[in-house]
């Protein structure tokens, strides 16, 4: 599960199946950008980064959630809360959350959010693609240079 310490209350899962995805840790060191360092810090400390296990052709889907301490009560401290979903470097999805659906639960409601592939349209009709693990080919050479 990711979470940040800077944002406690909000995480996200990718769910296997029905199970959440074995995770873990990313132990490479982070490369800061020389050019734009404070960019590079920001996205460092606001970045979280896991491996996962799966096996080929297993679908799978983003779980998102928002609950205490973020939200304290019924208030989320935010008007809106938007999350940008990336694999592969490309956004393939959002979701939002505002302030007034926590108003309008009771306290400690956790709001919950699934992300089960992209939206495309085809001829007109919305269509889900459901996010599946390709099949991973490594191939490489012994020989050394």
């Amino acid at each position: 599960m990711a979470f940040l310490p800077i944002t406690p209350g909000i995480t996200a899962q990718i769910i296997i199946g029905k199970e959440p995805a074995a995770e873990y840790g990313y132990d490479e060191e982070q490369i800061i950008a020389r050019k734009n360092y404070e960019r590079a810090t920001y996205l460092q400390e606001h970045t979280v980064k896991k491996y996962i296990q799966f096996e080929d052709d297993e679908m799978s889907s983003v779980k998102l959630t928002v609950g205490p301490p973020y939200i304290r009560g019924t208030y989320m401290v935010d008007t809106r809360l938007t999350f940008y979903v990336y694999f592969d470097g490309m956004q393939i999805a959002t979701a939002s959350v505002l302030r007034k659906w926590f108003r309008s639960r009771d306290v400690g409601t956790m709001w919950e959010h699934t992300i089960d592939g992209v939206i495309s349209i085809e001829n007109g009709v919305k269509k889900l693609k459901k996010f599946k693990f390709s099949p991973l080919f490594i191939s490489g050479s012994s020989t050394v240079l």
